[in-house]
């Protein structure tokens, strides 16, 4: 979906589904353009600023998992090793 993709339904009911679905930058997107049609629409303003908080949130999560994971990796691939050589001796 891009902004200005005829199919695109820039509706609350929309962006209420896009959130449900995680699709929090697309819901996002959809309450930005419609608080730009209704500025200062009290809803809307507070869905923007919830779906930008919940998208500092899975940014911050997924850095300290993509860390772990590359450690898991390296010491599975230590361990792997170890067992070969404990195998040669």
């Amino acid at each position: 979906m891009t902004k200005n993709d005829p199919q695109t339904l820039c509706t609350p009911t929309m962006a209420g589904v896009l959130e449900g679905q995680g699709y929090f930058e697309e819901a996002r997107r959809i309450y930005s353009e419609l608080l730009e049609k209704l500025p200062g629409h009290p809803a809307y303003r507070v869905a923007v600023e919830r779906l930008e908080g919940l998208l500092i949130q899975r940014d911050a999560a997924e850095e300290p998992l993509a860390d772990l994971m590359a450690q898991w990796l390296t010491l599975l691939i230590r361990t792997q090793g170890l067992k070969r050589l404990r195998q040669l001796k």
